[in-house]
């Protein structure tokens, strides 16, 4: 759902006409792409190239300005409450949803192989 989200708002704001924002969108979607590379290396790698902390700081401003700017990609980024009376109005008339609850039993203090579901 994330993903198909995070689409739709890319394809809104580089199809909307305004140049600044989509140069401001691509600009922001590289940072996070080089801060997921600069993630996977090791300390010795870092200390000698980059400062993770500027670069983090520099995208976090981005995406603000971003979304300032463009209310398609305020709206995809908001943490919404998930209810189930709005999951009951997403589903159609054959549909259903199930919500499914896992928990672990213990003997005292330590867990037992046991797993319960609920639905």
């Amino acid at each position: 759902m994330m993903l198909n989200s995070s689409n739709k708002v890319k394809h809104r704001i580089l199809s909307s006409g305004d140049s600044a924002l989509a140069k401001q969108y691509r600009s922001w979607s590289d940072m996070k792409e080089y801060l997921v590379k600069l993630y996977k290396m090791t300390n010795e790698e870092l200390q000698s190239k980059h400062n993770i902390d500027s670069i983090e700081k520099a995208a976090n401003e981005n995406e603000k300005e971003i979304s300032l700017k463009s209310e398609a990609f305020t709206q995809s980024y908001e943490k919404k409450k998930v209810t189930w009376k709005l999951i009951q109005g997403l589903l159609k008339p054959d549909e259903a949803a199930v919500e499914v609850i896992r928990y672990r039993t213990f003997t005292k203090c330590c867990p037992t192989d046991t797993v319960f579901m609920l639905s």
